[in-house]
């Protein structure tokens, strides 16, 4: 069991939580679409994009979480999270009580990273490149 706990197994875990978490976010701004168009504020466009960054929450996440088109879904995460970082997290300072400056910023590394690095071996991408 030890033996199989590499760092490549530890990076895998990383990105299936990733995706869970953006999976899990995306459906509460579905839940709730006010919420991140007040962040936002609230307009026709707004409520739109809000809706399009959450299926896109959803989607992305769940692709990233099993592993499967793990760079293209990470890189599709990677302008929203920006978008929220600079946006809305922007004025928020490092002292705040909810950190969503420094979690935003946490996450934008990770998808970069998994952007460029893809999945490894427990994900439907290494997978489908063992059958080929």
């Amino acid at each position: 069991m030890l033996r199989q706990l590499t760092p490549e197994r530890g990076f895998d875990l990383i990105r299936i939580y990733l995706g869970i978490g953006l999976t899990v976010r995306g459906i509460l701004f579905l839940l709730d679409p006010t919420w991140i168009g007040s962040l936002l504020e609230t307009s026709g466009e707004t409520q739109l994009a809000a809706r399009v960054i959450a299926l896109g929450h959803i989607l992305g996440g769940a692709l990233l979480g099993l592993g499967l088109f793990t760079r293209f879904a990470a890189a599709i995460q990677v302008l929203p999270v920006f978008g929220a970082l600079v946006l809305v997290h922007a004025r928020d300072n490092l002292a705040s009580q909810n950190q969503s400056l420094e979690f935003s910023a946490l996450v934008l590394i990770m998808l970069v990273f998994f952007a460029c690095f893809g999945a490894g071996e427990w994900s439907l991408d290494h997978q489908r490149r063992a059958q080929r």
